[in-house]
């Protein structure tokens, strides 16, 4: 089938099969109409059971009455133009606007579940750290997060100074030329090229920090903004906590509080003006933890006076002092971090448990007494722990109790979300970190940094969504999942198939499916949705995928993935390579992916990647997982290295503490389909992946922050029945003998290339057979001529095959009628004298030899004369004689018909005998007279000369 059709038969299959449309066709003969602009506009983020709208307008007018198609429902607009829908499940959708004599339109947009009230902040880091290749930005809203942390790093020198820093590649790629020289004067000798984290003017970090904000606010998050004090050493880039930093002396520790006061003050403005939700523009370090708090105390004023939004403040404990020796008085959340909760050395599980919730109790008691709200922080880090137990030793008994790493921080997730859900005075939680791709999992400390350090999955994020989120309709999502493979492959069949029983069998399926959809009955949509895709079992890409590039085969599927920010790509790349660096000239061949979509086949994936702008020079990867949780297991996970053309499928090992999925362990396993063109399709064979129920997908960019991840859940194309059937019919039960009937049918499940025995029974008791095979999609069909009239009976059968059994079809009659057949009548004069012939001919149709005709002749007296011919081989008759009567004579044909045809009687016709004249009568006794006498009198003559 060609790309250019496949929507457009899909748009009519939905609109017109099912809704009743009547826009489009596909016949290239019309004449094209000029269509008018058509827009449609609504939210690209909204929650589960929020109310959702869609306008529709023309060249900035609303239009009434069109049509709006969104997640498997369709309503018309308003006056005003606008259309709402409410559903209650998750994902990403496209909403299509159509009305006749408009052009269609769409738009996309990403429902989120309802986040838990119960946490009204639901926070984390992971979504935008700042070495960005861990992060994920769709799965962390599926997963109910609301906020994104961000944090605003600064370091400090052995003169109290205190600057920005931003991260670099370090030292994979040398800094740009222009960016060095902007960053000199923050650096006493020469700027570094290749440190990992560098210090900048403020107006590059607040650009940097204002890009990580926009980034996060188009995909709907509110943002917690704090400021973070690290030592950077300044020859390496390297970030060291600052007890690894120079002391200060009293002289010095006046001008870093100072610098720390001025940079406050800049992070409050900037908020302020970027509408920052919540605000830790100070968080004390341990290099001067009293100092900083009280720095922050002192500042509280001046903050209130230039930034709106709520102020957050660190455990003043973390800082030395004792409940009596603070006040926390104006601010309005408290940060605490139950990793670092007072506790014994080398502790139990249990002993945990105890000193959590002896420090929730003290975080409560300040809540209670000043009116704050207790935040706490960092429940995804186990790294803390690690610093309570007093040798390695100890920390591996610990650890002991676990079966993994990862255990040990679910186990610490738990207990952190089971203490925190009972207590009042808990505003939210921060759970980071959660990045499962790309990024390793450490715990810092030489040995046990070798031992316990691991790939993390996405296990931990799972258990945060179990928290943060809200259930919703899953079984609904499966339904239209399966809806829309249902609508393709019964499209498919429309576009192949000339079987019109076939095509009205798979449109009916799918109106009931849909209706039942509308209905809310799941379950029964489902289970016709399977009875749809179990037809396909036998055949050969049921979708009718083309892998050419063209985007026709998705226009009116649902993506599974959408990105809604065009913030690409990451500032601080741009910011620190620029376009005459290698990276630069990299960054420039990448492009910002803005939605995937993804279906299947029994044997095939087909995923499309669309771009902001065309596919760019250099392709992204795909990272596929098919353990349902980025296990990260050998034969789990596979990488695919896209570019136009056949490309290699890897399976990916992590055999070291460096991504790399075509390193060391990992194999190359198959080979994928992938064609760029407006834009990217990529068809994987299942087989290669293990014939996965569902797949994971990250598309990722080295360096760039992965988009994802995206749940896929497969259609099941293998729930197959032992048993097939045939469906048959006939074009006619009733037909003239001569005539042709077509029986016609299929084999359900389609099997292509196989034989039907078509058996008739005539009606004289023989039987007779005859075979056919069956086209692509099973379909079968026999034109037959019957040459007997009476009651006939047809049936097919089909032998099955090596999972089918054998099926017959219901047993059809028709009629063959007598023929019709007609007399056709001829006369050669209408007009003759007595005594002349006239010839009567004509014909009999249809055309038969033997045949006899009965003419009948009425006299001038009324009395009649028949005579008997037979037709030749053509069906013709004539008949020659001489009338006797004088006057008016009248003719006509007649035949009695036959065992196959109706007998039938010619028009009758007349012609006239005249009387000839006296003469005319006697002509022959007269020239008979005269003839005698000339011979008389010849022979007198001759005798007479004789004598002379």
């Amino acid at each position: 089938m060609k790309a250019e059709n496949v929507g457009l038969l899909i748009f009519l299959l939905i609109n017109g099969l099912i809704f009743g449309g009547n826009q489009l066709t596909l016949s290239r003969s019309e004449t094209k109409i000029e269509l008018k602009p058509l827009m449609i506009s609504g939210p690209t983020l909204a929650e589960v059971n929020e109310t959702i709208s869609f306008k529709v307008t023309s060249e900035g007018l609303p239009v009434k009455g069109a049509t709006v198609y969104f997640a498997g429902y369709k309503k018309e607009t308003d006056d005003n133009g606008m259309a709402s829908f409410k559903i209650d499940f998750a994902g990403t959708f496209k909403a299509v606007a159509e009305k006749e004599g408009y052009k269609t339109n769409s738009t996309l947009l990403l429902v989120f579940p309802k986040g838990n009230d119960e946490f009204n902040i639901r926070s984390t880091k992971s979504m935008t750290d700042p070495q960005m290749l861990g992060d994920f930005d769709y799965a962390g809203r599926m997963a109910g997060f609301n906020f994104a942390r961000i944090k605003a790093y600064y370091t400090y020198d052995e003169e109290g100074n205190v600057y920005p820093v931003i991260i670099t590649l370090g030292a994979a790629e040398e800094l740009s030329a222009e960016a060095a020289e902007i960053i000199k004067e923050k650096y006493p000798g020469e700027a570094p090229r290749r440190n990992l984290w560098i210090r900048v003017p403020d107006d590059i970090h607040l650009k940097y920090l204002a890009w990580m904000i926009s980034r996060a606010r188009d995909w709907g998050l509110k943002i917690y903004l704090h400021a973070q004090l690290f030592y950077v050493e300044p020859k390496t880039g390297e970030m060291l906590d600052v007890h690894y930093g120079p002391p200060l002396s009293e002289e010095v520790k006046k001008t870093f509080l100072e610098q720390r006061r001025k940079q406050a003050l800049i992070l409050a403005s900037f908020a302020e003006e970027k509408g920052v939700e919540l605000l830790d523009p100070l968080t004390f370090s341990t290099l001067l933890p009293k100092e900083e708090f009280l720095l922050y105390k002192e500042l509280l004023p001046e903050l209130r006076k230039v930034y709106s939004g709520k102020l957050v403040i660190s455990d003043p404990r973390e800082a030395g002092f004792s409940l009596d020796d603070f006040n926390l008085s104006g601010f309005d959340y408290i940060v605490v971090l139950p990793g670092w909760a007072s506790r014994s050395p080398d502790m139990d599980p249990s002993e945990w448990k105890d000193a959590i919730h002896k420090y929730l109790e003290y975080a409560e008691s300040v809540a209670s007494k000043y009116g704050v709200k207790v935040l706490p922080m960092y429940l995804g880090h186990i790294d803390w722990i690690m610093n309570s137990y007093t040798s390695k030793e100890s920390f591996e008994k610990f650890m002991s109790n676990f079966n993994s790493t990862e255990d040990t921080r679910i186990w610490f997730i738990n207990l952190l979300f089971r203490e925190i859900s009972v207590r009042k005075n808990i505003a939210g939680a921060d759970v980071h970190p959660l990045w499962f791709f790309g990024m390793l999992y450490p715990i810092y400390d030489g040995e046990v940094y070798q031992r316990f350090s691991y790939w993390p999955t996405r296990k931990t994020l799972n258990l945060a969504s179990q928290y943060f989120s809200k259930p919703w309709n899953k079984e609904g999502k499966n339904a239209l999942n399966m809806l829309r493979h249902i609508e393709l492959a019964v499209n498919s069949i429309t576009a192949r198939s000339s079987n019109l029983a076939l095509v009205n069998w798979a449109s009916e399926l799918l109106k009931k499916a849909l209706k039942t959809y509308e209905e809310g009955d799941y379950r029964f949509t489902i289970e016709i949705s399977h009875e749809v895709l179990n037809f396909f079992s036998h055949v050969e890409n049921p979708l009718s995928i083309i892998i050419d590039g063209n985007e026709e085969d998705w226009k009116y599927l649902d993506p599974v993935y959408f990105n809604p920010s065009r913030t690409f790509p990451q500032f601080n790349l741009v910011w620190c390579y620029r376009n005459d660096s290698k990276v630069g000239r990299e960054l420039r061949e990448m492009g910002n992916l803005r939605s995937v979509y993804a279906v299947n086949d029994r044997e095939n994936l087909y995923l499309m990647l669309d771009f902001y702008d065309n596919p760019p020079k250099r392709l992204p990867n795909i990272a596929i997982d098919v353990s349902g949780y980025w296990s990260h297991k050998f034969g789990e996970e596979f990488h695919i290295p896209l570019r136009d053309g056949i490309v290699e499928i890897w399976k990916t090992a992590y055999v070291s503490n460096e991504f790399n999925p075509q390193g060391p362990g990992s194999e190359k396993v198959g080979v994928c389909e992938v064609k760029v063109g407006k834009v990217v399709e990529v068809k994987i064979p299942l087989k290669i992946l293990g014939n996965p129920r569902k797949v994971n997908l990250v598309v990722w960019y080295p360096w760039i922050a992965p988009w994802g991840d995206m749940e896929v859940d497969l259609v099941n194309w293998s729930i197959l029945p032992s048993t097939s059937s045939i469906s048959m019919s006939i074009s006619s039960n009733k037909l003239l003998v001569g005539e042709n009937v077509i029986v016609s049918g299929f084999i359900y499940p389609a099997h292509p290339n196989s034989k039907v025995t078509l058996t008739y029974i005539m009606p004289n008791g023989t039987t007779l057979t005859r075979n056919v095979t069956t086209k692509a999609l099973g379909e079968f069909e026999d034109i037959v001529t019957p040459s007997i009239v009476g009651n006939w009976t047809v049936k097919a059968s089909w032998s099955g095959d090596y999972d089918h059994e054998a099926a017959v079809s219901r047993e059809l009659s028709f009629s063959v009628l007598k023929a019709k057949s007609s007399l056709s009548l001829l006369i050669s004069r209408e007009n003759l004298k007595k005594g002349e012939q006239i010839t009567i001919s004509g014909f009999i149709n249809p055309p038969l030899t033997g045949i006899a005709v009965t003419l009948t002749f009425k006299k001038p007296n009324g009395l009649t004369l028949t005579e008997t011919i037979l037709t030749d081989i053509n069906g013709s008759f004539s008949y020659t004689f001489t009338p006797k009567d004088v006057g008016k004579w009248s003719v006509n044909a007649s035949w009695l018909g036959d065992e196959n045809h109706e007998g039938a009687s010619s028009l009758s016709l007349s012609f006239t005998v005249e009387e000839q004249p006296w003469w005319q009568e006697y002509w022959y006794l007269i020239a008979s007279i005269i003839i005698i006498c000339t011979a008389s009198i010849l022979s007198l003559k001759i005798k007479t000369k004789r004598k002379l």
